[in-house]
């Protein structure tokens, strides 16, 4: 028996931006339109225009808990669901910024006011000089197991529950994921809610050379909310026994049976994406907040190869273009720039360079480490 207190309340909430539809089939996602001046609502086909876990994803904003499987069990049976939402939004118009002021309270509240980005120096000069952040592919993660590794224990679980005449069906099924696993990696910002923390200036800010971009949440899920880039928690410990995912593959694999999606593409989308926000159990002590961009592929604009220790392809986001979009004040994003405990970077040229940059509301931002870290 599912537990009560884990089972997501029936009904529509009024603060969501994005939900399934009554019949579970189609995914509506509100969106500004710039042209008419308001906000609109977008549905698409689960399975054929969008993947099922993407709406678990993107409305897990609106749940504390973290169970994925029974989050939506009550609400996309519901049949009134629809009318629910018609008349909230015929009662209830809300303007753009409004309507984006009330998820940004939820995401303070979630992950706290300020997020770090432990890095090193050229990094910082990337983001605050040339003002752009760059995303890094999933396929470059200290985590070896990244992705893969809650693609190994969903395959494990699945073949413990499918009879042997359907193992070759199976070696297919996972055959097919792991070869677009090695085409379609995600690309990802990370920033975290350990502040000032030992462990993450010695493994991602160089032994604590380096420096913590320090985010005010607030504004930067502000920036990022109505542009197709989502924010997210990780989940650690993959858990793929009690994962919806294993009886979508098992159904699949040992029935043909595939209700959710309209075919086994869709399935691996959806897999794909939940892969991204789960990884080892080992890495919990990171608090890893994961900023990625949606519908990525492999001839997107932002996409340019860079010279780092090896050459690599990056998504570019140009802060200065969509501040000026969202009408936000570029230096507002920061906190606080926050030297490392063991570096020699002085606060008085640090500060030089943000002026020089005419960052000059920056410039009294930045601090050093108290952290003892030696």
């Amino acid at each position: 028996m599912k537990s009560e207190t884990k089972k997501r309340k029936s009904g529509f909430n009024p603060n969501r931006g994005y939900y399934f539809t009554a019949d579970g089939k189609n995914y509506c996602y509100e969106r500004w339109d710039d042209e008419n001046k308001c906000i609109i609502t977008q549905k698409l086909e689960i399975g054929k225009d969008l993947s099922l876990e993407l709406p678990i994803m993107l409305d897990e904003s609106d749940h504390d808990e973290m169970n994925l499987q029974n989050r939506y069990e009550d609400e996309q049976f519901d049949s009134l669901f629809d009318t629910k939402v018609a008349n909230y939004k015929a009662n209830n118009s809300m303007g753009r910024d409004d309507y984006r002021e009330e998820r940004v309270k939820r995401a303070v509240k979630k992950y706290g006011k300020t997020l770090w980005h432990y890095t090193d120096i050229n990094a910082l000069c990337g983001i605050i000089g040339k003002k752009e952040i760059w995303f890094g592919s999933a396929e470059h993660m200290n985590d070896r197991e990244e992705l893969i590794g809650f693609i190994n224990d969903l395959e494990k679980e699945v073949y413990a529950c499918i009879d042997s005449a359907n193992k070759e069906k199976a070696n297919d099924v996972f055959g097919q994921i792991k070869d677009r696993l090695q085409k379609e990696y995600p690309y990802i910002f990370c920033v975290s809610k350990a502040r000032n923390d030992a462990a993450q200036w010695d493994r991602y800010a160089c032994g604590g050379q380096g420096v913590a971009i320090v985010f005010n949440t607030e504004t930067l899920f502000k920036l990022i909310f109505y542009n197709q880039i989502i924010m997210n928690e990780e989940y650690y410990g993959y858990c793929a026994k009690q994962h919806k995912m294993k009886e979508l593959l098992r159904d699949y694999i040992q029935y043909d049976k595939m209700d959710d999606f309209s075919n086994l593409n869709g399935l691996i989308d959806d897999l794909l994406l939940c892969a991204m926000f789960h990884k080892h159990e080992s890495f919990s002590s990171e608090q890893e907040i994961r900023i990625s961009p949606l519908f990525v592929n492999e001839n997107d604009k932002h996409l340019q190869c860079k010279v780092l220790n090896t050459i690599r392809q990056v998504y570019i986001l140009n802060l200065a273009e969509l501040c000026e979009k969202e009408g936000i004040d570029f230096e507002d994003l920061f906190d606080s720039i926050v030297i490392g405990p063991t570096s020699k970077q002085t606060i008085r040229d640090l500060q030089i360079y943000c002026k020089n940059n005419g960052l000059l509301k920056l410039a009294n931002k930045v601090k050093k480490s108290d952290c003892p870290l030696r």
